[in-house]
């Protein structure tokens, strides 16, 4: 009897031992992602050097999207995105985007996607065009899960050059609970067309997304986009919202 009271105590001084032990790792994994976020997200200082000559046009602005995947087959899908932009404080249109395209998992950890994207502009501003690649690497540390990007991209619209883009992406999530993250991010657009080759845009996200079933998700998140080493820059302050199903 004895010896079975001591094997429960040690058991639940286990079980407590290795409760602690999580949580202790969740904290520290949290604390990690606020420092990230502290540290990469910029301040109106973080460009004086970048773009000290001009001052951005601030606004703010609304990004809804609705996004679908159907899987063909294994490891292939068809994807699909429709994303609604407002500015002027969000009263007025300023472009819709039409996505279709081709992703293929070659394994948990690494993915391709291959997509052609329309951008309709208010204005009475041409259509312009997009084709691009992504490669995607994702690794699970835990309860986070990093994800890195990179996106080969062109760009058409009439009576213009076309334009030659590499933006680098990555993300970090963090499983509060199953269905619940959060996640930050950073992206830069490196514009390749021209001899002197640099970024002329970058962006920051930060917010959460819910899986309310196995194959729908809701995602909220602010969005800061600035334009650098460009004539008129633009700073938008956007809320975004986006809506995904897997078929």
């Amino acid at each position: 009897m004895k010896e079975s009271r001591k094997s429960t105590i040690n058991n639940q001084k286990s079980i407590i031992g290795d409760a602690l032990k999580s949580a202790y790792h969740q904290v520290n994994l949290i604390s990690l992602i606020l420092i990230l976020f502290l540290v990469f997200f910029p301040g109106e200082k973080s460009f004086a050097q970048t773009n000290s000559e001009f001052r951005p046009l601030k606004d703010f602005g609304t990004w809804t999207s609705f996004d679908i995947d159907k899987k063909i087959k294994k490891h292939e899908y068809i994807t699909w995105s429709e994303q609604l932009r407002l500015y002027q404080n969000s009263t007025a249109f300023k472009s819709l985007f039409s996505d279709i395209g081709f992703e293929k998992d070659f394994s948990k950890k690494f993915s391709v996607n291959l997509d052609y994207l329309m951008i309709a502009r208010g204005n009475y501003q041409p259509l312009q065009h997009r084709l691009y690649a992504d490669f995607n690497f994702t690794k699970k540390i835990n309860s986070v899960t990093v994800e890195a990007r990179i996106r080969l991209q062109k760009k058409f619209e009439l009576n213009k050059l076309p334009e030659n883009y590499i933006r680098p992406k990555i993300t970090l999530k963090y499983k509060i609970i199953k269905p619940l993250k959060l996640f930050i991010a950073a992206e830069g657009f490196y514009n390749v067309s021209y001899a002197e080759s640099q970024f002329d845009d970058l962006r920051f996200f930060c917010g959460t997304e819910y899986y309310y079933s196995n194959s729908k998700s809701i995602k909220i998140y602010y969005a800061y986009d600035r334009n650098i080493n460009v004539a008129s820059p633009v700073l938008m302050n956007v809320l975004g919202i986006s809506w995904g199903i897997d078929l």
